[in-house]
């Protein structure tokens, strides 16, 4: 019995150590599920808040791609009507240019039609102005011709008049305007230095050698006057000695001394004037 009590007190106490080891072994357990739980909490907790920053952080997100959003639309918008605008502009530049390119057209069609115009002006001008100096020319020829008649006439009444002899006949000349009587011309060879010094000439408008008339062109340039008397050069030789007599226009008519070498001169020629 006391073995049995012995050994129901020893399995009592190795229950009441077990028990012991047991409870001390489960709060050792227990403190740490505790602090494992507060830390499980805490990261809970710290997680909710991050969540709770973060929904916060979504919802400014989601306000402001709201506004971006906006932003965008009216952007497109302003875009759309840029460039709606740009087309317009680029139509009417366009439009412009071609107004341009077309105007550009007219002004040289205006520049060719200016040129041809004042080119036939010029013709004109010249065609008037040869047949004005034809006409002149012509009236003169027939002034001369009525002069020569009436010096024709004057002669012959002159002489039944005063009843000349054969030699008062043979020394009658017919007086020349703004001269005392005709002066006999020579004709002389020119050396080259007085040729190169010659720079003024002229054209012949018309000649009659008959009468003793020349009509020659006669600018401002030349400055011939009634009274004036010119030698006509050709080639290297003086072949007519000319008193001016008349100014007409660009015209000057001139009586031709006697002894002139004319045969081979004719209406356009162009002759030398030596003073």
């Amino acid at each position: 019995m006391n073995y049995l009590s012995l050994t129901l007190r020893i399995v009592a106490i190795l229950a009441a150590i077990a028990a012991g080891f047991l409870y001390f072994l489960s709060e050792g357990t227990l403190d740490e599920k505790e602090t494992e739980l507060a830390q499980i909490r805490a990261e809970l907790q710290a997680l909710l808040d991050t969540n709770e920053l973060t929904n916060l952080d979504v919802s400014e997100l989601q306000e402001k791609l709201t506004e971006e959003t906006k932003l965008v639309e009216e952007t497109k918008i302003q875009l759309e009507e840029a460039q709606a605008e740009l087309v317009a502009e680029m139509q009417e530049s366009q439009s412009v240019q071609n107004k341009l390119i077309e105007t550009q057209r007219k002004v040289i069609q205006l520049e060719e039609t200016t040129n041809r115009l004042r080119e036939e002006l010029i013709n004109t001008e010249n065609l008037f102005a040869a047949a004005s100096k034809e006409s002149l020319i012509a009236q003169l020829n027939e002034r001369i011709e009525k002069l020569t008649a009436t010096n024709v006439q004057l002669r012959g009444k002159t002489q039944a008049s005063t009843s000349l002899t054969d030699d008062d006949a043979a020394v009658y000349t017919e007086p020349t305007t703004g001269t005392t009587g005709p002066t006999q011309f020579t004709a002389q060879t020119l050396t080259s230095d007085e040729l190169s010094a010659i720079k003024e000439e002229t054209k012949i408008a018309s000649l009659s050698t008959a009468n003793g008339i020349i009509v020659l062109d006669a600018g401002k340039k030349l400055n011939l006057a009634p009274g004036t008397t010119i030698n006509l050069v050709k080639g290297s030789e003086t072949i007519a000695q000319v008193e001016i007599i008349n100014i007409n226009g660009s015209l000057a008519i001139g009586n031709i001394r006697p002894g002139a070498k004319l045969d081979d001169l004719s209406k356009g020629d162009t002759v030398k004037i030596l003073r």
